[in-house]
């Protein structure tokens, strides 16, 4: 079983730096979608806000992100968190072994969660399904991977599960072409 996993934050700094939205998706090991669910963080201090290099605030303003966290009364971050453990914990009781979070470049994911909702993190497995990392092989290793990823449009990133879907596609793609070649 899989989490795939990824959170837009304010920043890089996860000591200062607030989770403003979380998105899962959960996959069986033959990556067929079991359940999906997104969460806003309401609450964020001003000071975090106004912290966020332009990127980051450019970055989010694009994806509306800024707009629908406005838009809306939200629970804040602890309630988020409690609100994250408590789905994800009856479809991940009892496998053996735990899930493994999965997504792009998702060790960024981890070390947030680390940080600001380190309960979660008990309920899966230590290792991780980086597609980020799959690709760098891939681009390294097999002949005529670049041509692909050069012709590749970016899927709109506008909401953790748009990108968590682009993930998946992306790791089909990259196991294709590493089956190929066996």
């Amino acid at each position: 079983m899989f989490v795939w996993t990824d959170i837009d934050t304010t920043g890089l700094d996860t000591s200062r730096d607030a989770i403003l939205v979380i998105g899962m998706i959960i996959t069986d090991n033959a990556f067929v979608e079991c359940a999906r669910r997104e969460w806003l963080v309401g609450g964020t201090s001003v000071e975090a806000l106004a912290r966020m290099q332009p990127y980051v605030r450019d970055m989010h303003t694009k994806s509306g992100l800024l707009q629908r966290l406005a838009d809306r009364t939200l629970p804040c971050a602890s309630e988020v968190y409690q609100q994250v453990d408590d789905w994800l914990e009856p479809h991940v009781r009892g496998q053996d072994p735990k899930p493994v979070m999965a997504g792009n470049s998702v060790h960024f994911e981890r070390r947030f969660l680390a940080a600001q909702m380190p309960n979660l993190l008990d309920l899966l497995h230590y290792r991780l399904l980086d597609v980020s990392s799959l690709k760098v092989l891939c681009l390294a290793t097999v002949p005529g991977a670049q041509a692909w990823e050069d012709a590749r449009k970016p899927a709109a990133h506008t909401t953790p599960l748009t990108h968590l879907e682009g993930s998946m596609l992306e790791l089909a793609h990259w196991r294709k072409v590493l089956a190929d070649r066996a």
